[in-house]
């Protein structure tokens, strides 16, 4: 039987506003409940966020933020009590961005990163790198104890080209050495997105991307599960 796929995803525009809300969680592999950690983590994150737009117009605080990583651990430690488990056993990361005209705020939590394009420029910027933990394929998790390592970084500049992705994609994905972009994967995959003339989800495209995503040449690069957001201002 095919085990669970251990990485989720969300993207939304917030409502009666122009501003996209997008979160991709890899579910840690030693976790016996991490895929559903990760749906967890984009689920509350996505209600929260939504939440606070319909009371206010502007982005959260670091305050805020902080507040809501606590509402999504006590979630999953609501979630592992009720199943005889414990917090850790629904470790996940999370990669996690709210774009607004102007700027954009990132929050993250472990490995996995945060790409962008400014307005009217052509270089790939990382927002956030990968965190990695002391020993070799380590990373911090959303559960870990006493408390998470959550980076919060914020971007005040319009950014027209956004993209989210899990660890299953890092080496493909970036120039690990330089600590930068791999340029050639990110404009590869924005030519086809650039050209849609959809608003919202392509499901076309999506389609394409998930059979290139899990192609013999890619899967020969990588063995794990691979998120990816990837978004276009019109």
């Amino acid at each position: 039987m095919d085990a669970r796929l251990q990485d989720a995803y969300k993207c939304c525009f917030i409502e009666n506003s122009e501003n996209l809300f997008a979160i991709v969680s890899d579910g840690a592999g030693s976790a016996v409940r991490g895929g559903e950690g990760a749906s967890l983590a984009c689920r509350t994150l996505s209600s929260l966020v939504r939440t606070h737009y319909a009371h206010n117009r502007f982005a959260p605080s670091d305050e805020t933020i902080r507040s809501w990583i606590d509402i999504v651990r006590a979630r999953i430690s609501e979630a592992a009590q009720n199943r005889g488990l414990k917090p850790r056993d629904f470790a996940a990361t999370i990669v996690c961005a709210l774009s607004y005209k102007g700027g954009s705020t990132f929050i993250h939590i472990g490995d996995g990163c945060a790409v962008y394009k400014a307005k009217n420029s052509d270089e790939w910027v990382c927002a956030s790198w990968p965190h990695n933990g002391e020993y070799a394929s380590t990373t911090s998790f959303i559960t870990d104890f006493p408390e998470p390592n959550v980076r919060i970084s914020r971007v005040n500049v319009q950014i027209d080209v956004l993209c989210l992705l899990t660890d299953g994609l890092e080496r493909l994905a970036l120039e690990i050495s330089a600590q930068r972009p791999h340029r050639a994967f990110f404009d590869g995959l924005l030519r086809p997105l650039s050209a849609s003339k959809m608003i919202g989800r392509d499901s076309s495209l999506s389609q394409q991307l998930a059979k290139y995503l899990d192609s013999s040449p890619i899967n020969a690069r990588t063995d794990d599960d691979k998120a990816i957001i990837l978004a276009v201002r019109k």
